[in-house]
């Protein structure tokens, strides 16, 4: 794994780390939300999670990098993180 990719990484979940205060986590949030929106324009969430969160559907994604699902999720567990997919279907959107 590459430096950039370890450091990129570790700033996800960073951000999503409810243990660091909201003004530290703030702007890693609203960096990688302007990052989705200027490479990914068409992707939109499915539904949110209980805290409200975005959740992406896998074949939306996978069609949005241009991957298939099985690598999406075969590179999920090489990232040690299969266990944050969810099987279940979010909240919908308002």
């Amino acid at each position: 794994m590459t430096d950039a990719i370890i450091r990129d990484t570790l700033a996800h979940a960073a951000a999503h780390d409810e243990d660091h205060p909201m003004f530290l986590r703030g702007p890693i949030l609203e960096t990688l939300r302007h990052g989705m929106e200027e490479f990914f324009p068409g992707l939109k969430p499915s539904g949110v999670d209980e805290e409200g969160r975005p959740m992406f559907n896998l074949a939306d994604l996978a069609q949005a990098l241009g991957a298939s699902e099985e690598d999406l999720l075969a590179h999920a567990e090489k990232m040690d993180i299969a266990d944050q997919l969810r099987t279940t279907p979010p909240k919908p959107l308002h």
